[in-house]
């Protein structure tokens, strides 16, 4: 019996509706349960090597591709870790930053770092280097607020 046949009887088994009585006869002297059986392991059996090679062809198709060569991690990350299709790992790949790169600056950061920082005192004077520092000494702050309210 060609695998044609059997596949046809494992689909016309497979199917919910009831068979009319004469077909049933026809099938039930058709196919035995060993066929059937056989039937199904075949049926598994290529079913499971074309989903290897599916598999292996998405895998290839996103390390592979161009937008992977300075994305490693991520492109092994999207071939290994998620079902995502070749085709959306490779945009997702292509609109992520390279590897080694700096994250983008915000605009703020950009702004911040292209000006040198101003040189300021406590005061907000500029050039505090060449101020003499101030001193705090609590005891005249003491003085000056006892001269304010008259007391001592």
């Amino acid at each position: 019996m060609s695998n044609e046949t059997l596949l046809a009887a494992v689909r016309a088994a497979a199917d919910p509706t009831p068979a009319p009585a004469s077909a049933q006869t026809a099938s039930a002297s058709v196919i035995t349960m060993a066929q059937h059986e056989a039937a199904l392991a075949s049926a598994r059996r290529e079913a499971s090597e074309q989903a290897t090679v599916a598999e292996r062809a998405r895998v290839s198709a996103i390390l592979d591709s161009d937008e992977a060569k300075t994305r490693g991690s991520l492109a092994r990350h999207f071939a290994f870790k998620t079902g995502m299709s070749a085709e959306d790992a490779r945009a997702a790949l292509a609109a992520s930053a390279q590897e080694g790169d700096a994250a983008p600056a915000s605009p703020l950061a950009a702004a911040m770092a292209a000006h040198k920082p101003a040189s300021l005192g406590p005061g907000g004077e500029r050039n505090a280097a060449a101020q003499p520092a101030k001193t705090v000494v609590a005891a005249d702050i003491y003085a000056r607020r006892a001269a304010q309210t008259g007391r001592r």
